[in-house]
């Protein structure tokens, strides 16, 4: 687990997922270009999964402002370890992302 003040922290881009409340809106959706996002339709209700890339704290920041500014409940972040999330296939697209 990184430290609140590691420099290397964002020495390059990390990779993070969101998971909020809901299915978003393609309006909605379009707020998070360069994002996979995915719907998990086994939960009630549905929960929507953003994935990908953050360069910055500034830009972490920035997500989680818009996750807010868009009336999304914001159920989790989980910075994703870049073995995990290319044993898990997510690096390179999940199978399972579907259209929002």
């Amino acid at each position: 687990m990184s430290q609140l003040n590691d420099p290397t922290e964002f020495s390059k881009p990390v990779y993070y997922e969101f998971c909020v409340s809901g299915r978003l809106s393609q309006t909605g959706a379009a707020w998070f270009e360069g994002m996979s996002l995915s719907v998990n339709e086994d939960t009630t209700p549905p929960q929507t999964i953003i994935r990908g890339y953050v360069l910055d704290r500034a830009a972490l920041h920035g997500l989680i402002n818009r996750i807010r500014d868009l009336g999304l409940t914001l159920l989790s972040v989980q910075r994703v370890d870049r073995k995990e999330a290319t044993e898990q296939g997510d690096l390179e697209g999940d199978a399972n992302d579907q259209e929002v």
